[in-house]
C-alpha cells in the first residue's frame, strides 16, 4: 500500500477525483465531507468515508482520533473542502462573509493541525492545499472568495517553512476553470446576491464570461493527476497550476502593470465601459 491519505470535501468534484486517483495508486484513503449519501458512493472503491463539516472543531478532532486509532499516521493530507461566493464586495453580507472564510480558511487550518501529529509519523509527508488561479489574481464579483484563496496561499507559504524542517511538505494547488458543479453553485450564488443594480450590467457580462469559460473547462482529473504527482515525488514543486491558461494568467500577473492587468482582465470578463483614464498608466 502507498500510504495513509485524508482528504476533504471528497463528496464531489475536485476532491472526489482525487480521492479516487489516490485510491487507484494504492493509497488508503479517509474521504470526508458533511454530504454523506456521496461518502458512501466511494466506499466501494475501497475509500472509508469519514464524514466531517469543517467548520465544527469537535467534528474535526473525531475525525482526526478515528483516523489516528486506525491507521496510527497520515502520509498525505488533501485540504479540498471549499466553495466559491460569487457577487460584489457592497453586496454580501457578514455571514456570507463569515461563511466564506469559515469554511476555506479556518476550516482548512482546523484539519491541518488536527492532522499534523499524524503527518509526522507519516513516510516522506505532504499537504496539499487545493488553492485557484484567484489565490494569486483577484476577479471581480468573486473578491470575498479571492481573498479566501489568497489566504490559503499565505497560509501554505508560512506553513511550508515552518515544518519543512519536521520532514513535512507542504504542495499548493492552482486550478484555473475547471468542470465540476463548483462553477453551477458559485453562479446560482452570484444570481441570488444582494447586489444594487447599478452592478448589475457588469455582473451580467461577467456571468456570460464564466460560463463561456466552463463550457469548454477540462475535467477534475487533471487536478487530480497533479496531486499524486506531488505526493509520489521526492521533490515536488511548491505550486502546481493547471490548465495551460491559469498558468498564462499567472505570469501576466506577474510581469504586466497593474493598470495593463487590469484592462486585459475588464475585457476577458465583459466588464463594460472599463475607466481606463482613472488612474496612472
Amino acid at each position: 500500500m502507498a500510504g495513509i491519505a485524508w482528504v476533504t470535501g471528497a463528496s464531489g468534484g475536485i476532491g472526489r477525483a482525487i480521492t479516487l486517483r489516490l485510491s487507484e495508486a494504492g493509497y488508503r484513503v479517509f474521504a470526508s465531507a458533511r454530504r454523506t449519501d456521496k461518502l458512501e458512493e466511494l466506499r466501494s472503491a475501497g475509500v472509508v468515508p469519514l464524514p466531517l463539516d469543517v467548520t465544527d472543531p469537535q467534528a474535526v478532532a473525531d475525525a482526526a482520533g478515528r483516523i489516528a486509532e486506525t491507521a496510527g499516521k497520515l502520509d498525505v493530507l488533501v485540504n479540498s473542502a471549499g466553495f466559491g461566493l460569487y457577487g460584489t464586495i457592497e453586496g454580501a453580507s457578514d455571514d456570507d462573509v463569515r461563511r466564506q472564510f469559515e469554511v476555506n480558511v479556518l476550516g482548512l487550518g482546523r484539519v491541518t493541525r488536527a492532522a499534523l501529529p499524524m503527518l509526522r509519523r507519516g513516510d516522506l509527508p505532504t499537504i496539499v492545499n487545493i488553492s485557484s488561479v484567484v489565490g494569486k489574481l483577484a476577479l471581480p464579483f468573486a473578491g470575498w472568495y479571492s481573498a479566501s484563496k489568497h489566504a490559503v496561499e499565505a497560509i501554505s507559504d508560512a506553513l511550508r517553512l515552518e515544518i519543512a524542517p519536521l520532514g513535512i511538505r507542504v504542495v499548493v494547488i492552482e486550478p484555473g476553470a475547471v468542470k465540476t458543479d463548483f462553477d453551477a453553485t458559485a453562479l446560482d450564488l452570484l444570481d441570488a446576491s444582494n447586489d444594487p443594480a447599478d452592478y448589475h450590467p457588469a455582473r451580467k457580462g461577467f456571468r456570460e464570461a464564466i460560463v463561456e469559460t466552463y463550457r469548454t473547462a477540462p475535467g477534475p482529473e487533471i487536478v487530480a493527476h497533479a496531486v499524486l504527482r506531488a505526493v509520489q515525488s521526492k521533490r515536488p514543486r511548491r505550486r502546481y497550476a493547471m490548465p495551460f491558461s491559469t498558468k498564462a494568467s499567472n505570469v501576466a500577473r506577474r510581469l504586466l502593470p497593474d493598470g495593463a492587468f487590469d484592462w486585459i482582465l475588464s475585457r476577458a470578463l465583459r466588464l463594460r465601459r472599463y475607466p481606463r483614464d482613472t488612474f496612472d498608466p
